[in-house]
């Protein structure tokens, strides 16, 4: 009867992103000093939803004092692959799975543990793994330089 208050999400994500990794940066060096870096590995579809929005397959970034969500790494949308395939045969990023920063806070770590292509059959979809296609990304202020839109 006297419920407290619920208290509001800081940011909101797509439904199926599947956030697997949390990281918060602590070097002025590496920039964005305090503010949280959030890996998703993407969602399963056609198992995991009827409507087939991809989502996930990226690291953004929150700014903890506004809430503001960032793109901050991913695959460049124009070189997805086509339907159902579109982080497979993608250069960059297919599946963030965790991230941590360096001891000293220089460089970002990103897991991926590479493309997953879900194959359609009688007794339903089941999924095909790629080995030896997991990456280890390693993301340093030098890269951070202003390059063109992603």
């Amino acid at each position: 009867q006297e419920h407290p208050p619920v208290a509001q999400p800081l940011v909101t994500l797509p439904p199926h992103s599947s956030v697997t990794g949390l990281a918060f940066s602590t070097n002025a060096n590496f920039g964005f000093e305090g503010q949280l870096f959030v890996a998703a590995s993407g969602d399963n579809a056609p198992v995991t939803a009827s409507v087939q929005e991809r989502a996930g397959f990226w690291v953004q970034r929150v700014d903890t004092a506004t809430g503001k969500l960032e793109m901050f790494f991913r695959a460049r949308p124009d070189t997805l692959g086509g339907r159902d395939e579109e982080y497979v045969t993608t250069p960059g990023p297919k599946r963030p799975v965790d991230l941590r920063f360096s001891p000293d806070g220089s460089a970002l770590y990103v897991v991926d543990y590479g493309p997953v292509l879900w194959v359609r059959s009688a007794t339903g979809p089941s999924p095909r793994y790629f080995p030896g296609t997991g990456v280890l990304w390693r993301i340093t202020r030098d890269l951070l330089a202003p390059q063109s839109p992603r």
